[in-house]
């Protein structure tokens, strides 16, 4: 670090390892602001780096809590799209029913009118026999009594008697 260190610091600093020819050397130099900056500089560094570190660990146990949830919750996803699944099965199975279900009230709904229609026929044939079974009984009871033909009576039995 000192270029004009003498040979006698030098052997000094070999037999004592625990000098610190660093430290001495940067307060002896004429350089030691410059290496106290570039040292100040260098623990920032090493600051930095150290708080980097310990981000990128606080970032990957983030990574594997949120790899937990996703895990989690993927129960709860297919849960969700097992019941989506259904629900659309049960809709189609609706539609089909209700399409079922308006074809057979429409095919009742003319049932309806067909058994309304034949009942009408009904009654009016019921009243046209009624009507000619009574004008064929009216009609035969009041021609027997308004003939003016006469009728003749002949008694068995009885002999006849002559007149004189």
């Amino acid at each position: 670090m000192n270029p004009d260190i003498s040979e006698e610091e030098i052997n000094q600093a070999l037999i004592d390892p625990n000098t610190q020819i660093f430290q001495q050397a940067l307060l002896g130099s004429s350089r030691s602001s410059q290496a106290t900056s570039t040292l100040s500089q260098v623990q920032s560094r090493h600051n930095d780096i150290l708080r980097i570190e310990r981000q990128i660990a606080e970032l990957g146990q983030l990574f594997n809590e949120l790899g937990i949830m996703v895990t989690e919750q993927e129960i709860h996803i297919d849960n969700i799209d097992r019941r989506a699944a259904e629900t659309e099965n049960k809709l189609k199975d609706g539609s089909q029913e209700l399409t079922r279900a308006v074809r057979f009230a429409r095919l009742v709904r003319e049932k309806k009118w067909w058994c309304f229609w034949l009942c009408v026929i009904i009654i009016i044939i019921i009243v046209v026999i009624v009507v000619v079974t009574h004008f064929v009984n009216h009609s035969s009871s009041s021609g027997s009594s308004s003939s003016s033909t006469p009728t003749a009576t002949i008694t068995i039995g009885a002999t006849p008697t002559p007149t004189p």
